[in-house]
């Protein structure tokens, strides 16, 4: 029976260690999105005011 709790302890040990990895994960995946959002808006404007300059000429 002891065997069996220490077992179900270190298996919820690494089910927990496994949860804090894929938590940090999400995090530093919502930052990427944030920052790939950021560079996306950045390139469309800059795309919009190459296609006004072009037209002035």
């Amino acid at each position: 029976m002891a065997k069996k709790f220490n077992n179900l302890s270190k298996n919820r040990e690494k089910l927990l260690s496994e949860q804090e990895k894929l938590q940090q994960q999400v995090i530093d995946l919502q930052k990427q999105v944030y920052r790939l959002q950021i560079e996306k808006d950045a390139l469309e404007k800059a795309a919009e005011i190459i296609k006004k300059n072009r037209v002035s000429f």
